[in-house]
């Protein structure tokens, strides 16, 4: 996907992303949702919104203040720039990953707009794929069940997520097996999951990261 963006002119029509089948949106510099295809609105509103429900709103709106504000800075510095940006969050619970160009309305050419495309990528990302980018991790996501877990439990999850087992997480956290035993039960009970299978497809859906740890943290104090 990345090359063949990067091939295409300085700023995209917005019917690259209005005509597109896939997850996309177009945003004004100030948050103000032009368009949102029908997947991910739903994604970032929940199964019940409606098609074209989000046009018009603002992400701060939408988002809250917080996480609104920290996108629209992303918007702002890709119009700016004219450079994409390559954003990972964390909606809902999955891992997605945003493709930020700048773009116009043909229409409007004096207005600046940004498009974006967004991709649900499960499993822990390498930032090195994105190389070519301007890549970012935002500092707010919604971890869904997962941002109820306290720090040690989250990273217990992180190593879930990798496939550890019981053994391999207490070596690296330097604990007994008695004490994960203790966290892995508190933390499939705050998921609601049964064992530890269930709790790594929430995990790797998720994409957690030793990095998301103190964002967890940060959510919660919010």
């Amino acid at each position: 996907m990345s090359t063949a963006f990067r091939d295409l002119s300085n700023r995209y029509p917005v019917s690259f992303f209005t005509h597109s089948t896939l997850m996309a949106s177009v945003f004004t510099i100030d948050g103000d949702v032009r368009y949102m295809s029908p997947v991910f609105t739903r994604t970032l509103m929940g199964p019940e919104a409606r098609n074209g429900s989000a046009a018009g709103r603002n992400l701060c709106d939408i988002l809250g203040e917080v996480a609104g504000r920290e996108r629209i800075g992303y918007l702002r510095e890709v119009a700016a720039s004219r450079e994409p940006m390559v954003v990972r969050c964390v909606i809902r619970g999955l891992q997605h990953i945003t493709h930020f160009f700048p773009a116009v309305d043909v229409t409007n050419p004096e207005e600046t707009l940004v498009g974006a495309f967004h991709e649900a990528l499960e499993g822990v990302i390498d930032p090195a794929a994105f190389q070519d980018f301007n890549y970012i991790e935002a500092a707010w996501n919604d971890y869904g069940k997962l941002a109820q877990l306290t720090p040690r439990e989250s990273e217990i999850a992180v190593r879930i997520g990798l496939g550890m087992d019981a053994k391999q997480i207490a070596d690296a956290l330097t604990r007994s097996l008695e004490t994960v035993a203790s966290h892995k039960k508190s933390l499939y009970a705050k998921m609601g999951c049964e064992g530890q299978l269930t709790a790594s497809i929430m995990i790797r859906r998720c994409g957690l990261t030793e990095r998301d740890v103190p964002r967890i943290a940060q959510v919660q104090k919010m």
